[in-house]
């Protein structure tokens, strides 16, 4: 979902500077040589952010102190979104040449909210590489028993050649 956001951010910043653009190219036109037309810059900019504002609005939304639960008629259903995650290791080992990492963590929701402990991320690892810990934020989806952590924010550690 992040990786389209960004996409579409991108491209709404390039066809906002395209357009400015084209504003400052045509200075001193007459109003009518310079009417949009449905296929213009104008246009696009207008369709991009229409898209940009969906994907937001289809996002979900948690106040601050707030659960991701929500309670309808006494049973608790859970927002299947994925969403950030403060991530913090609390186990494992890094890896090296001869051993797979196999750090684990405990994760927290955005708020300080504890949501589980020891989790390994579903990102895939290379075996016998090794990895720096999350950076603090990563990426889950579910709750309860149901939470999948699925990016920690690992990196690989390069080697030096020499």
């Amino acid at each position: 979902m992040s990786d389209l956001i960004e996409q579409l951010v991108t491209r709404l910043a390039a066809a906002e500077k395209d357009l400015a653009d084209l504003r400052a190219r045509v200075v001193g036109m007459t109003p009518a040589s310079i009417a949009p037309t449905s296929g213009g810059l104008e246009a696009q900019v207008a369709a991009m952010q229409s898209s940009l504002a969906s994907v937001f609005v289809s996002m979900p939304q948690v106040a601050a102190g707030d659960s991701r639960e929500r309670e309808y008629d006494g049973d608790i259903v859970v927002d299947p979104g994925v969403f950030r995650v403060k991530v913090t290791m609390d186990g494992g080992v890094g890896g090296s040449a001869s051993e797979d990492c196999s750090y684990t963590y405990s994760v927290d929701d955005e708020y300080g909210y504890k949501i589980a402990e020891d989790m390994t991320p579903e990102a895939p690892r290379i075996p016998k590489t090794q990895y720096a810990a999350g950076d603090g934020w990563g990426w889950g989806c579910g709750e309860g028993d149901d939470f999948i952590l699925l990016d920690a924010g690992e990196k690989e550690v390069a080697e030096v050649i020499t």
